[in-house]
């Protein structure tokens, strides 16, 4: 839905954890309340050293909810945080570490007296979402999907009281934004995916350093899983055609957008290379196509017999097959399924129905639905939460194939470009944009055609999903959901940034600041910015600059792969000659937006 101002940021309010705390927090199991909490959204999965409790991390409220595996029923919910992520259970059975996305901080937990305490606290790169511990369970490495890096903390016990330590070891910056993480067979290899685009990057765990970056035709890569011999990766995502419209026979046969497992073998793929970048990756032993209402596959797991589990996110349903080959078995799960755990033998399934605030559990054999666990008591959903139930149902496009997050990922960009009528006509794609801070950056769409976000949401639903005509009511929960939206916060620049930062700003205001206005740095009108696309169009409503570092690529077309690029490389605005040092006090302010 390249043109729509609709989505979903699963981001709240993004910020750094001001340093390590050395202070015990108790958090004991809350009282049950009268009143109906705030929704959980129950994110990632894991279960104890012994298999009879099931640890689920909620994203909304920073809980951990612990489930009985046996009697099938939460026994215990812990306030840990405000926004968690993900979590492991540490070698020594009775500490664990669970992600703090929205405070951008990796929690270190420890069961006493039968609670979950809070015991340290360590500042990550912004918007933490996925945690791997190393093989021999001493190193535990951290994806900042916005920070665009890989923190790496050693784990080790006092010898004076057992207590669990945690110390930053270093830091790897990525040239894409990292998301879902696996080890290779031996630990030696870290398989780093891609949140928004096709890229892989392969990590030496030892050394600690970049050894290759992988491009696969492929975005919302949001599963990965090994084959039981080690010998393949399976990849479950989504690919856009960039040949293909937003037209209703591509839309229809998936000729747009499709939904895929992926097969690589590891061994040319882990192959140490000479050079940082290969294009194309290994050849694909296999690419299994989903097929119709297949919208949004997510997570992704392979048992030892070789069964593969796969949830499709959009679509509401699990998929189970005998192997990678024959997933032949669909199941109804809870809304938007996005989490997967196996208990210890690996004949039962754990499922988050993120949407639901359930856990579904599903037995591997028959692929059947056994149970559906409840973290609190149901409600009535808000006019913003079932908007956001709209943004993620791919049902609502025509042969079920895409969402609105299957462009806008997780209310982002995939990065793409997308060939849509918002612009006027077919025949001239034009990048996805981020929804982040949407609603305060009308008009909408690349050539401003819509002056209310109801309209433009109710043109994307109608022309570039070719889905159902949206009611009146779900026209008005998809803008209410818009409106939740909020942009990341920026890290503070360094104070040897400072002056940079000011010398940039003066820079910006005498040479962007017509187009690019505050508050929002940018503005209602079209300007001809000398960049035509493929019909001939050269004016533009300008996108707003906030953010703008997590934004690339960058112009209409995504031509500019960097912010660097729009300076040096397109001389953006309209053949500005820019010194070196302009552009980098230039590019320093817009860092601070």
């Amino acid at each position: 839905m390249q043109d729509t101002s609709h989505g979903r940021s699963t981001l709240a309010v993004l910020c750094l954890c001001f340093g390590l705390s050395g202070v015990v927090e108790a958090a004991t199991p809350e009282p049950a309340a009268p009143t109906l909490r705030p929704a959980r959204r129950p994110v990632a999965l894991r279960f104890n050293r012994e298999g009879t409790r099931l640890f689920v991390a909620n994203r909304n409220n920073g809980s951990l909810s612990v489930i009985d595996a046996r009697q099938e029923r939460v026994i215990a919910e812990y306030p840990v945080g405000k926004g968690l992520a993900d979590l492991v259970l540490l070698p020594d059975g009775t500490s664990w570490l669970a992600l703090d996305q929205e405070e951008s901080s990796v929690l270190l937990l420890e069961e006493r007296d039968g609670s979950l305490q809070v015991v340290a606290r360590q500042p990550v790169k912004l918007d933490p979402v996925k945690l791997v511990l190393t093989s021999d369970g001493l190193t535990c490495i951290v994806a900042s999907r916005l920070g665009r890096a890989l923190t790496f903390f050693s784990w080790s016990q006092a010898p004076t009281d057992a207590r669990a330590m945690l110390g930053l070891t270093h830091t790897i910056d990525l040239p894409f934004s990292p998301r879902d993480m696996l080890l290779d067979r031996d630990g030696s290899t870290l398989i780093v995916a891609d949140a928004f685009g096709g890229q892989l990057a392969l990590i030496d765990v030892q050394r600690g350093r970049l050894l290759a970056v992988h491009s696969l035709p492929a975005h919302n890569i949001r599963g990965l899983a090994l084959t039981p011999d080690g010998e393949s990766l399976l990849l479950a995502h989504q690919e856009l055609n960039p040949d293909g419209r937003a037209i209703q026979d591509d839309i229809q046969w998936g000729a747009l957008v499709s939904n895929k497992v992926r097969v690589l073998k590891l061994a040319p793929l882990l192959e140490r290379q000479p050079k940082a970048r290969i294009q194309p990756p290994a050849t694909p032993d296999q690419v299994i196509e989903l097929g119709r209402f297949s919208g949004d596959p997510s997570a992704l797991a392979c048992d030892r017999k070789g069964r593969v589990i796969l949830t499709l996110a959009g679509v509401d349903q699990v998929v189970t097959g005998l192997d990678y080959a024959h997933l032949e078995i669909r199941t109804g799960s809870g809304k938007r399924p996005t989490a997967i755990a196996l208990d210890a033998d690996q004949s039962r399934a754990y499922v988050a129905d993120t949407l639901d605030d359930t856990v579904s559990v599903f037995e591997i054999k028959s692929g059947k639905r056994l149970a559906q666990i409840p973290l609190g008591p149901s409600r009535d959903p808000s006019i913003e939460e079932r908007g956001e139930r709209l943004f993620y149902d791919a049902r609502l496009s025509r042969g079920g194939w895409m969402s609105c997050q299957s462009c806008h990922t997780d209310g982002h960009s995939n990065g793409l470009n997308v060939d849509t009528i918002g612009d006027g006509g077919y025949g001239a794609p034009k990048r996805v944009p981020s929804l982040f801070g949407t609603s305060r950056t009308g008009p909408w769409g690349w050539t401003g055609r819509n002056d209310r976000l109801d309209e433009q949401v109710h043109q994307s639903t109608v022309t570039t999903v070719q889905g159902v005509w949206p009611t009146e009511s779900e026209v008005a929960e998809m803008s209410a959901f818009l409106r939740t939206l909020s942009l990341p916060r920026t890290p503070p620049l360094a104070p040897s940034k400072a002056a940079s930062a000011r010398r940039g700003q003066t820079l910006f205001e005498a040479q962007c600041a017509t187009c690019h206005a505050k508050p929002e740095y940018t503005s209602a009108q079209r300007y001809d910015v000398g960049l035509a696309d493929e019909v001939g169009q050269s004016r533009f409503n300008p996108p707003s600059l906030r953010g703008v570092q997590y934004r690339a690529p960058l112009l209409h077309d995504g031509r500019a792969k960097t912010l660097d690029e729009v300076f040096r490389k397109y001389r953006h605005p309209q053949d500005t000659d820019w010194t070196a040092e302009e552009v980098t006090d230039i590019l320093t302010f817009l860092e601070s937006l």
